[in-house]
Protein backbone atom coordinates (compact mmCIF):
# COMPACT_ATOMS: atom_id res chain seq x y z
CA UNK A 1 0.00 0.00 0.00
CA UNK A 2 1.55 3.49 -0.68
CA UNK A 3 -0.13 6.37 1.58
CA UNK A 4 -1.02 8.73 -0.92
CA UNK A 5 0.72 12.81 -0.87
CA UNK A 6 0.64 13.01 3.08
CA UNK A 7 3.14 10.03 3.35
CA UNK A 8 0.44 8.60 5.94
CA UNK A 9 -1.71 5.70 5.79
CA UNK A 10 -4.31 7.63 7.74
CA UNK A 11 -5.16 10.11 4.00
CA UNK A 12 -5.46 6.55 2.26
CA UNK A 13 -7.58 4.93 5.04
CA UNK A 14 -9.88 8.32 5.43
CA UNK A 15 -10.06 8.44 1.27
CA UNK A 16 -10.61 4.49 0.35
CA UNK A 17 -12.15 2.35 3.37
CA UNK A 18 -14.15 4.97 5.13
CA UNK A 19 -17.96 4.86 4.36
CA UNK A 20 -18.01 7.91 2.94
CA UNK A 21 -14.55 8.24 1.50
CA UNK A 22 -13.51 9.88 -1.55
CA UNK A 23 -12.65 6.86 -3.59
CA UNK A 24 -14.11 4.38 -1.52
CA UNK A 25 -15.93 3.55 -4.96
CA UNK A 26 -16.70 -0.43 -3.65
CA UNK A 27 -18.91 1.13 -0.99
CA UNK A 28 -16.89 -0.80 1.40
CA UNK A 29 -18.20 -0.45 4.91
CA UNK A 30 -16.78 -1.72 8.30
CA UNK A 31 -17.89 -0.12 11.80
CA UNK A 32 -14.77 -1.54 13.00
CA UNK A 33 -12.68 -0.25 10.57
CA UNK A 34 -14.53 3.04 10.71
CA UNK A 35 -13.95 3.24 14.37
CA UNK A 36 -10.20 2.41 13.86
CA UNK A 37 -9.85 4.75 11.41
CA UNK A 38 -11.39 7.50 13.59
CA UNK A 39 -9.43 6.51 16.46
CA UNK A 40 -6.09 6.78 14.04
CA UNK A 41 -7.36 10.73 12.90
CA UNK A 42 -7.19 11.57 16.41
CA UNK A 43 -3.50 9.83 17.53
CA UNK A 44 -0.08 11.29 17.67
CA UNK A 45 2.09 8.79 19.33
CA UNK A 46 3.65 6.95 15.97
CA UNK A 47 4.40 3.72 17.73
CA UNK A 48 0.01 3.85 18.68
CA UNK A 49 -0.52 4.72 14.67
CA UNK A 50 1.77 1.91 13.44
CA UNK A 51 -0.27 -0.65 15.55
CA UNK A 52 -3.46 0.74 14.81
CA UNK A 53 -2.66 0.65 11.08
CA UNK A 54 -2.18 -2.90 11.21
CA UNK A 55 -5.08 -3.79 13.08
CA UNK A 56 -7.19 -1.81 10.42
CA UNK A 57 -5.22 -4.20 7.73
CA UNK A 58 -5.81 -7.15 9.85
CA UNK A 59 -9.71 -6.81 10.24
CA UNK A 60 -9.82 -5.19 6.39
CA UNK A 61 -7.99 -7.86 4.75
CA UNK A 62 -11.30 -10.28 6.04
CA UNK A 63 -13.54 -8.56 4.04
CA UNK A 64 -11.94 -7.82 0.85
CA UNK A 65 -13.09 -4.59 0.54
CA UNK A 66 -11.01 -4.02 -2.83
CA UNK A 67 -8.63 -5.31 -5.10
CA UNK A 68 -6.32 -2.89 -6.90
CA UNK A 69 -5.52 -4.26 -10.50
CA UNK A 70 -3.65 -1.18 -12.37
CA UNK A 71 -1.71 1.72 -11.45
CA UNK A 72 -2.14 4.91 -12.89
CA UNK A 73 0.48 6.88 -14.55
CA UNK A 74 1.10 10.55 -12.63
CA UNK A 75 2.04 13.49 -14.94
CA UNK A 76 2.92 16.38 -13.13
CA UNK A 77 3.87 19.46 -15.31
CA UNK A 78 4.96 22.49 -13.78
CA UNK A 79 5.45 26.59 -14.88
CA UNK A 80 9.17 26.93 -15.21
CA UNK A 81 8.09 30.10 -12.78
CA UNK A 82 7.51 27.65 -9.77
CA UNK A 83 10.31 26.63 -7.34
CA UNK A 84 10.72 24.00 -4.78
CA UNK A 85 8.12 22.19 -5.95
CA UNK A 86 9.27 17.74 -5.28
CA UNK A 87 7.14 14.61 -6.58
CA UNK A 88 8.95 11.65 -5.40
CA UNK A 89 9.28 8.44 -7.48
CA UNK A 90 5.89 7.05 -6.07
CA UNK A 91 3.91 10.60 -6.93
CA UNK A 92 3.64 12.05 -3.32
CA UNK A 93 4.02 15.08 -3.66
CA UNK A 94 3.87 18.40 -0.92
CA UNK A 95 2.95 21.69 -1.33
CA UNK A 96 4.45 23.53 1.59
CA UNK A 97 6.30 26.80 2.61
CA UNK A 98 8.91 25.86 0.54
CA UNK A 99 6.98 26.24 -2.83
CA UNK A 100 7.32 29.34 -4.56
CA UNK A 101 6.66 31.05 -7.42
CA UNK A 102 8.74 33.52 -8.98
CA UNK A 103 7.27 37.02 -10.12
Amino acid sequence: MVPFRAGDTGYFFNMAYKKDGAVNKGDYHNKKVDQLINELNHTIDKNKRHALTNEILEVSKKDIPNSYITYNDQIDAINKDVKNFKVTPEGIYLIDYKVDKEK
